[in-house]
């Protein structure tokens, strides 16, 4: 039987124990994916890596499986912190979806002065994240923040390692200059919003000890797809793709 079928679960695991699932999940099994007793799912909880486990009742809003076996082993991830200012023609479950795809795993919306979206649905956020974990065989879900404003941000600084600041003004570095700015620890990637940030912001920002300024060369990219570049090139850089 297919194995296609995965599931994040907060439940710690144990062979041959059976699970309850909730509504929602008995629902898309059920109702959405028709699945029938016996057939195998692969589930995960973020903490005791990917375990198989099948269906062994089932009915429109009640499934109960059993875990059958350990299929792969937690590992750790290289930890990384997104922090964006969500735009206003592209919803933030969008940047959520891609930024877990992307392997970050801690993800901080953002206020700053040219922000037109103020307020974020924090559980539909954790929703989407869940849902882009499942499909992209992540084992772990990101956390996600309640939004703040940038100078709390900066100023609390909620990670070890560096700032890398994207900002269209920003001296060009070098791929070797710019990874020698960086820790090999804990970094954070921050985007502005539409029209970036004020000259205010980005002075305050350039003025941290732990920041680091780049831009992508000749391209004015759209906040979402700068971040999406940003990850993408932090991974490469990082040698984050393993």
């Amino acid at each position: 039987m297919s194995l296609r079928t995965r599931l994040f679960i907060e439940h710690l695991f144990t062979e041959g124990e059976n699970i309850n699932l909730n509504e929602e999940q008995s629902h898309y099994l059920s109702n959405v994916l028709r699945c029938k007793t016996h057939e195998l799912l692969r589930i995960f909880n973020g903490k005791d890596g990917e375990w198989e486990a099948t269906i062994i009742g089932i009915s429109k809003k009640h499934v109960i499986i059993n875990l059958v076996k350990q299929l792969a082993s937690q590992l750790n991830q290289a930890p990384l912190h997104f922090a964006f200012c969500p735009v206003k023609n592209v919803t933030p479950s969008f940047v959520v979806q891609k930024a877990t795809e992307l392997g970050v795993t801690e993800i901080w919306p953002i206020t700053s002065r040219r922000t037109v979206i103020n307020k974020i649905n924090l559980e539909k956020l954790i929703k989407s994240a869940i849902e882009a974990a499942e499909q992209s065989e992540r084992l772990c879900i990101p956390k996600i923040h309640p939004m703040q404003n940038l100078a709390d941000f900066v100023k609390c600084k909620p990670f070890d390692g560096n700032l890398m600041f994207c900002y269209e003004k920003a001296d060009p570095l070098g791929v070797q200059t710019l990874k020698s700015k960086l820790k090999q620890t804990e970094n954070c990637i921050l985007i502005g919003s539409e029209g970036g940030f004020s000259s205010e912001e980005a002075d305050l920002i350039r003025s941290l000890d732990y920041a680091v300024a780049v831009n992508f060369g000749r391209r004015i990219m759209r906040a979402e797809t700068a971040g999406i570049a940003a990850i993408s090139c932090y991974n490469t850089l990082m040698d984050n793709w393993k």
